[in-house]
Formats: C-alpha cells, structure tokens, sequence
C-alpha cells in the first residue's frame, strides 16, 4: 500500500485571496503608477538617486519621421497601428531583416539582451553573483557553443545574409545609445554595475532556438520524477500514477495518416526498421539502422508500457535507490533554479490547435487556430510583426505575417499569402539520463574507460571575481551534468546498482543526451516556412526544423489542410530506455540514429475534414512502429476540441471564425464532469459544508472566473489530490511548507514499522505533484472503479476523520475544501468566485522578480481574475500542489481566416513593448483576459487603413 504519512503544520503553500480593483481602473491606477515612479525617484528613493520623467520616457522608440541607418539599400516603411503591432515594407530581403532587427530592439532590447545572456551563460555579467550556479550549468550544456557551429557549418548562406542583416539593424539602433537610452531597466542596473550592452551578433539569435528547444523538451521531468518516487513508492504504485494513454477514448493527432506499407514492411524484415544514423554511438562511428521493432513493442503491445517501462531491469535498479533518488533530486534543484525561456521549465506546457477544413467552414476555406501555453511573463514571449516585401520577387521574397520572436528574425507562427502554420508541443522523447561510471581517467563505456572531452569556461561576475569551472562530456558530447552541483557528486558515491553494474569507485555521474546539443537546421526551416506556398513547401521546410519537434498543422488558400510531425527524434534500441535514467556504461542503451523524416507521422486533407493537437498521442502506437514517447499528455484538451467541432458540423453544420475563439474560451473542466455526480451522492453532516456542496447542483462544469461553484469544486480536486497521492509522494515531489511524518526508510527499505521521520517538501508551488494536471484526470478515472484502494485512505488529522475508502475520502475533500475556501474567500459563499481564487500576475522576468520592491512594483502588473483552469481547452493552468494562481496561459490566440486573410484575428498575453509605461505595455492583456481578439491586417489596403503611426527608415 501507498507510505504511511500524517500531515502537520504548514501542509501546503498557498496564494492567498487578496481585492482586486476591477479592470476599468486599471488605465487609472497605471496612470497613478507612473506619478508614484517619478516621485519616488525625484525623492531619491530608488537607491538615493535622482531620476527625472525624462529617465522613464528616454526609451521609447520613435515611430513616426523618418531615420538614417547605415546599410539599408533603400528606404523602408514601418506602420504600426493603434496597438503598436509593426508592419515592416521593404525591397530586399536584407532590408527586410535589418529593419525587423532595428525595430524589435527598439521595444524590447532589453528582453533581446537578457536572452542571449541567458543561452551563453552570461547572465552574472549583468545581474551579479546569484546568477553564477545558472551560468555555470548553462556553460555546461553549451548552447552558444551549439549555435556557433550551425553558423559555421550547418546554416544556408541566405540564413546567415538574413542573420547578418538583423543583426546589423539590431547594432544601428544600439549605437551611439546609453543603457537608459535604451530600457529603464538598465538605468536600474546602473545602480548596482557598470554593465553596458554589447553588439548584437547572428549567434545570438541562433541560440535562442536552443532556449525554446529547452524549454519544449519532452519527457525529462518525467524521468527524473518516476525515479524520484521509487524511493517510497513500488512499481505498481509508480504505474498507477502513470497510467497508459486512454486510444480509445481521447483520439490521436494522426487518424488517416499512410503508415500500412511502413508498418508491413517493419513487420516483413529484421525488426531494425529504418534510421537516419548520425549522431549514434560513443563517437568512435556511426551506427545504421535501428531497433524500431523493439522500441516500437514497448509502447504498443499491451499499451502498459507508459510510465513502467525501466521500473524493472537494469536500468531500474541502478535507479531506484535512496542515493539516486538524492542525485537526481540534486539535478531537480539545478534545472529548477534556471530562468524559464518559455515555460515552466518544461512542465505544463501544452498548446491548442486545429484547423477545419473548408468543407465544414462557412467561408468554404480553411480555418485554422493556435494558442501555445506557456509561462507568464512581461513582456509577452511573443513579438507580433508583419513582414511585406513591396514586390514579391527572387530579391525579395517574404510577404508573412504573424509572431516572432524578439531576438530573431523572421516569423515563428503565422501567414503568408498562401499558407498558414500553428504549432504544438509535440512531446516526443528527445532526451536521455545516463549514470555514468566515472573514474579518475574518464568514464566507462563497453568495458572500457574513455577520457572525457574537458573544456574550460570562464564566468564573469558583475561586482566580484570571475569563476572558471572544467566542463566535461563524454566521447559522443553528452555533458556531465553531475559536475555542476557538489550534492550530486557526493550521492552519486552512495547510489546502489545491482550486481552487473561496475564498482562505483569515486561514483556514478549523470550525463544528458539531448538532440538540441547536436548542430542542426532549424534557423533555416523559419526562413522556409515563411514563404513556403504549398502543400509540399510546408513538408520541406518542417523537415529543417529539427529541435524543438512540434506539431505542425496546415491550411492553405487553394483549400487544403494538414498535419506534420518534424523533428531529429531518435530511435532507441533499449524497450526500456528514455523512462528511467540508464546506465551510460552499456552499448544498448545509447542511441542507434534518427527516425527518417519521411517516416515521421503526417496527414493531409483527411476524410473527416479537420485536424486538433493539444499534445496528445500522435499517432495509435498499434498502426506506427517506432516508439515516439510514452509521456504523452493525455487528450482532455484535445478531445474537447474534436467534441466541440463534431457538435458544431452534425448535420452539415458550418464553423465560423468566431467559433473558433469560442472554442478557444472553452472553460469546461472534464473532471468535473467525472467527479461532481460522485461528490453530489455524498452525505455530509455539517450544514455549511451542505452549502458549499450544494453549489455543485445544477452546475454546468464550466470554469467562469465569476463560478462560485467552479471554486469550490477546483478546491474539493486539489484537497481530493492531496489527500489521495500528495501525502504519500517522497519530499523531492512534493510542494515546500508541505510537512509529514513519514515511515523511516533507508536503502533496503523501512527501518522498523514504528520508526517515524518528519520530511518538508522541496518543490516550489509552480513544479511540485500532484499537479492536477489531465494525467492526474487518468489517474482518478482508472482508481473510481476500484473504491477500496489504498490510494482512498488518508489518516486522521486534527478533528478530521480517517478515510478507508473512496467515499470516505471524498466527503474528507469536500470539508476541507470548505474550510479552506472560509479561510481565502470568507464564509458568506455568496461572494465566493474562482476569479478570486485564480488570478494572473505579470512580471518582468528579471527586476520584477528578484529585483527591490519598489522596481518591481514599477515593472510588473496586475492580477488579473481569469476564467479556464488546468488542461482545459482555456488552459490557464494552475498547480493544485501550490495553490490556485495562474501559472501558465495561452501565450497568444490567432485565428487565421484562409478566405480573406484580412479578416483573420489575434491576440497576445501583453503589447508590443517591452518598456514599462509605454502605452503598449500592457495595452492587449485586458481583451486577452476577456477573450477578445483583435483584427489583422495583412493586404497593403488594411494594414494602411489600420495604421496609425509610420516611420520611414532612410538609407
């Protein structure tokens, strides 16, 4: 049965409920912001300075007149509108790049240069010796290295003109610039350094690529999650928290896909499959073909191979012991404590986006839409853009439009006048832990020591004494990750292995194998989707991008639409490896090449007339030979969609744009829809958990911000999960403040059935388990049939009961959610609402985070009450280990309207600037809370009848 545990004080932390001012006041109180800023910094609060309005207006771009730029061919137009959204018109692709790169340093520099600090591991060259654990981990990886040696050898000769180009127009606006001529943050930073921002180069945009790669990087966390629980938890217990993906309920991407002749003739030969084979082996050669037989069994047998794959064999056993368990709980801390690109560090990102065809649309064309979730941040992680040349020709060849990224050229997800593109995460396994048997000469590998490849790296701090640490990989590049933490090289002395393994002499390290650190393509697969114009243009240019694998869907202009999986995904000859961390000393478990691309799943025009990702299965592991990944999410989101757009095209119904952002606001919560029937048969004593209960009645499981039903209810799930599986997960897991007293246990396991040890949880609110999240859906709904689980019972705590069995804990769940609420909320349930509870807080992600109190007052805004929750198809996610507040959101919601470009709509998370008391600052975060979308001009015609400030930049 599950550990015994019993809660005590300080059992979770929480976010308390604090007023809200409604969203009328809050062009007063930014208003009210910017007069409390000057006076405060011409009082000389702001570290005894004196600062002047001056200081806070120095930045801001100028957008009308016109300015000279040294290397522009000719002069270039940018109109921006109402919104400040910049439409960029030029002659020559150069020109084109240079202005993108001149105008995205013009309103957010400052974000383009912490990125690229960021990437290089150079961020204690700005903010100081806090950041020099970041850096030294981030040196480790390499990616600057990584993206200098695209450039080098991998990248078109047009990518790097582009490349130069932008980076020439980032360089023009910085010259001549003082650091408060550019952001008010800098001016800040001025207090403490003498930092002053370098010249922008082409690497520096390559390498942002491999920070989004990072951040959208597949199953690692699971990894290190599954061996972290093996410490208290078996491996059934393990598999009941990870069960198998749900085929016959939640559908895959992949329906009509053309996989029978792949499939037979894998089935026809020798079990290898086919592979591309680069990269393979211990780097003394490259190995062809792959066990996409093997690899493909493990996930598509018995369909019980997610989550309990590696929980037995060898790789197991060198990973379930209470030494590993603290090695990679050392690992945990380190990626934990990394600024987040685009995510949360990897967890909880997940996306919506579909298309339909035209067949089932009113228009009779495509629609299509996407709304990537991903971390809060201020500014948005997006740059909304348009990119016109004048005449479309072989000297100019871009007309798109859509967002960017502030730090690179080109356009990520968008438009042209042929085609539009959205993309998912797609989840696919494209990392690796290996042990590592390390010695004084090297590491083990097939019985024999191989030296480490060493480097050294040197951190400059701001304000103190440069660092230099050795970075070592192994032979085929994997980085020693174990080297940047002192806690993991002493655990790994102790981690217990079984009696194959070699003598751990000095210890094991952990070592990370992961495609982004191969030298790849994906810089020119932006620059080929930009004006790809069919069908087969698509393909290849999704071909190029290697990392990060996303989902990649299609709608086209001449009616067609799509699906397509890119992506350098490896195939694995081990059934049992990318679960668990495995040894790095045996052959079979490193990687035997690539899936080819044209074996990777795709579809185009299918029968049913329309496509949904929202990071579910690709593709029936049954109808596909090779494993892609046994971490799938787990298809509440995406089923949703396919629900939504079934009911809407029943009986030749037809879709419009604007049911495409309904759908999107979609706040419907499908475990409600398991769990109230169940919690509304409960019988309950105490009159004001009555009340609270009857909330539930008549409900229609929709999560408005103003439900007071759907607090309550989001309450009862968190208190339901703690209950059930918070309370018996190991501390690595759990939420900080979250205290237990837990069976002693040492390597071999318990001490004695009465030896007790109190254990505090380690994971911030926004990481820790359970999150609540739809795997956690699938968890509950495989346990409801079973009501006598050990997983139902739960101590007595305080004047609580013990619960026996499910019903029992459920009635536990609905008084302490009640109890709970009367504590955030107040008594009275009336003025009970979940926008109280579930509020979104934009920060900036350096100053107005860990900066003094009064910057981050002055860079950071809100909350704002929102509607949606977790895995809901409006996913502003939330973490029921943590609390109740907003952790992650749809980053941005297009709808692209395929018929007349001119009418399709978007949105994003905040403006188009980066400076704090600009009016586009937060200028869309209002609408986008209230699901509004706002129009978006593409023709000539629209974009000037939308434009309302133009600056010319002259050559």
């Amino acid at each position: 049965m599950p550990p015994n545990t019993t809660a005590t004080t300080g059992d979770t932390a929480t976010t308390g409920a604090t007023s809200v001012k409604s969203g009328r006041k809050k062009g007063r109180k930014a208003r009210l912001v910017v007069l409390v800023l000057v006076l405060a910094l011409i009082a000389g609060v702001a570290y005894g300075a004196y600062w002047s309005i001056s200081t806070v207006r120095a930045s801001f771009p100028q957008t009308t007149g016109s300015i000279k730029l040294d290397g522009l061919s000719g002069p270039v137009d940018v109109k921006r509108d109402g919104y400040g959204i910049p439409q960029i018109y030029a002659s020559s692709d150069e020109d084109l790049f240079m202005a993108q790169g001149y105008v995205q340093a013009q309103d957010r520099f400052y974000e383009m240069d912490v990125r690229r600090h960021m990437t290089s591991g150079r961020l204690s060259e700005m903010f100081g010796k806090s950041q020099v654990t970041n850096d030294e981990f981030l040196r480790t990886l390499g990616w600057d290295r990584i993206a200098q040696q695209e450039y080098d050898h991998k990248l078109s000769p047009a990518t790097k003109k582009y490349l130069q180009a932008y980076a020439k127009g980032v360089n023009a606006y910085l010259q001549g610039k003082d650091g408060k001529d550019i952001s008010l943050e800098y001016a800040a930073l001025g207090f403490t350094n003498d930092y002053k921002p370098g010249k922008w180069t082409p690497v520096d945009s390559v390498s942002w690529l491999k920070a989004m790669a990072w951040d959208l990087r597949g199953n690692m966390q699971d990894e290190i999650d599954r061996a972290l629980m093996a410490s208290r938890l078996g491996p059934q217990q393990i598999q009941d928290l990870y069960p198998s993906y749900p085929y016959g309920r939640n559908k895959p991407i992949v329906q009509e896909g053309q996989y029978d002749d792949l499939t037979q003739a894998f089935q026809q030969g020798d079990g290898t499959g086919s592979s591309s084979s680069q990269g393979s082996g211990d780097g003394t050669g490259s190995s062809q073909g792959t066990a996409g037989g093997t690899t493909g069994s493990s996930q598509g047998t018995s369909g019980s191979s997610q989550g309990t794959s590696g929980t037995t064999g060898s790789s197991a056993s060198a990973g379930t012991s209470s030494g590993l368990t603290g090695q990679l709980g050392g690992l945990y801390d380190v990626l934990d404590d990394l600024p987040a690109a685009v995510g949360v560090n990897g967890q909880g990102i997940g996306s919506n986006s579909w298309v339909v065809a035209g067949k089932h649309t009113i228009t009779g064309k495509p629609l299509l839409a996407n709304d990537p979730h991903l971390s809060a941040s201020l500014p948005s992680v997006w740059y909304q853009m348009g990119l016109h040349c004048r005449t479309v020709s072989a000297k100019c060849q871009y007309d798109v439009t859509g967002y960017t990224f502030a730090g690179m050229p080109g356009v990520i997800i968008g438009h042209n006048a042929k085609i539009a593109w959205g993309m998912t995460n797609s989840g696919v396994d494209v990392t690796d832990l290996y042990l590592e048997k390390v010695s004084a000469n090297g590491y083990l590998y097939d019985g024999k020591v191989r030296p480490f490849r060493t480097r050294e790296e040197t951190i400059r701090v701001a304000g103190g004494k440069s660092k230099t640490i050795v970075v070592r990989q192994t032979q085929d590049g994997m980085p020693l990750l174990s080297d940047r933490d002192d806690e993991l090289v002493q655990v790994g002395r102790k981690a217990s292995v079984n009696a194959a393994a070699p003598d751990r002499g000095d210890g094991y390290g952990i070592a990370l194998r992961w495609t982004a650190l191969d030298p790849g393509t994906s810089m020119d697969a932006v620059f080929a989707l930009d004006k790809a114009g069919d069908w087969d243009g698509f393909r290849a240019a999704a071909a190029e991008f290697d990392v990060p694998s996303q989902n990649l869907v299609y709608a086209s202009t001449d009616n067609h639409i799509g699906y397509t999986l890119p992506g350098r995904i490896p195939a694995r000859s081990a059934k049992d490896a990318g679960a668990l961390p495995v040894p790095g000393w045996e052959p079979k478990y490193r990687w035997k090449g690539f899936i080819k691309q044209d074996e990777l799943p795709h579809e185009y025009d299918p029968a049913r007339g329309y496509i949904v990702t929202a990071n579910q299965a690709v593709v029936d592991p049954d109808k596909y030979p090779y494993t892609l990944t046994t971490d799938w999410g787990y298809g509440a989101r995406s089923q949703r969609i396919t629900d939504l757009i079934e009911s809407k095209i029943k009986d030749g119904g037809k879709i419009s744009t604007d049911d495409m952002r309904q759908m999107q606001l979609d706040n419907s919560s499908e475990i409600a829809k398991l769990l109230v029937p169940k919690l509304l048969k409960i019988d309950i004593d105490d009159p004001e958990v009555r009340k609270a209960q009857e909330l539930l009645e008549g409900w229609d499981y929709t999560q408005d911000a103003d439900s007071a039903a759907a607090a309550y209810f989001n309450a009862v799930w968190r208190n339901i999960l703690k209950l059930a599986f918070g309370n018996k997960l190991p501390k690595e897991v759990r939420v900080k403040g979250q205290c237990l007293w837990v069976d002693k246990i040492d390597s071999t396991g318990p001490v004695d059935d009465d030896a007790k040890v109190r254990e505090c949880g380690q994971r911030d609110g926004d990481q820790a388990q359970p999150d609540g999240g739809d795997r956690w859906f699938e968890v509950v709904r495989t346990l409801m049939d079973k009501p006598d689980s050990d997983w139902w019972k739960a101590p007595r705590s305080g004047t609580r009961p013990a619960a026996n069995n499910r019903d029992q804990l459920f009635a536990r769940a609905l008084i302490d959610a009640r109890w709970e609420l009367t504590a955030k909320l107040g008594k009275d349930i009336d003025t009970w609402s979940w926008g109280r509870l579930h509020r979104l807080f934009l920060k900036n992600q350096t100053l107005g985070t860990e900066g003094p109190k009064v910057l981050q007052y002055i860079l950071n805004r809100g909350p704002w009450k929102l509607s949606g929750g977790e895995a809901t198809v409006n996913a502003s996610g939330w973490n029921a280990a943590g609390g109740y507040s907003v952790v992650w959101v749809p980053s941005m919601r297009m709808v692209v309207n395929l018929a007349d470009l001119d009418k399709s709509k978007w949105i994003n998370l905040s403006g188009a600037s980066g400076h704090a008391f600009s009016a586009h600052y937060t200028d869309q975060t209002g609408k986008w809370a209230d699901g509004e979308l706002l129009p978006w001009s593409f023709t000539t015609a629209a974009v000037d009848k939308s434009t309302s400030d133009t600056l010319v930049l002259q050559p």
